[in-house]
């Protein structure tokens, strides 16, 4: 079967040179015929383009370039030699676990006025001593270590459906 296009209408024949058995088919039974041939003769034509370690379209001249593709599947390990692919210790479960205990975290953060925010960024984030953030904020080491205590049973508090 012969299926193409000719002055804006499509036919269908037996075979390419059989012109007399011809039938008009509609627009839509043709490109549903089409789309798997065309779906095909793309998918070899990338087969033929370079692609460097990284997967992005070489500039170079396919006929020389060492990135040829030699129609040759790729395997995971290659896609995870060129860090394509995470190592195989990730897990999903993990990452998903890890996202959401972050955003509680966030939550939680936020919830806190400025002053206890203050502290936390200061401590935890930037790293400084609790006799740094005191000069800071113009108060005692004590008053600072006690504000961190209890900031930090704020948000084990408000944190213990994550444990």
């Amino acid at each position: 079967m012969y299926l193409y296009k000719e002055n804006n209408q499509y036919f269908v024949q037996n075979s390419k040179d059989d012109r007399d058995g011809r039938q008009i088919i509609s627009e839509a039974v043709y490109y549903e015929y089409m789309r798997p041939e065309w779906k095909e003769a793309k998918r070899q034509s990338r087969e033929k383009i370079c692609r460097d370690g990284k997967g992005n379209r070489c500039k170079g001249d396919c006929s020389t370039c060492p990135h040829k593709p030699s129609g040759k599947p790729l395997s995971v390990e290659s896609l995870q030699e060129v860090g394509l692919l995470p190592a195989s210790s990730f897990s999903i479960e993990e990452y998903v676990i890890h996202k959401e205990l972050h955003q509680a975290l966030n939550t939680a953060v936020n919830s806190l006025d400025e002053e206890e925010k203050d502290i936390i960024w200061l401590y935890f984030y930037e790293g400084n001593t609790e006799a740094v953030i005191s000069k800071i904020l113009g108060c005692s080491q004590k008053t600072v270590n006690n504000k961190k205590r209890s900031i930090i049973e704020k948000l084990k508090e408000l944190l213990k459906d994550y444990r």
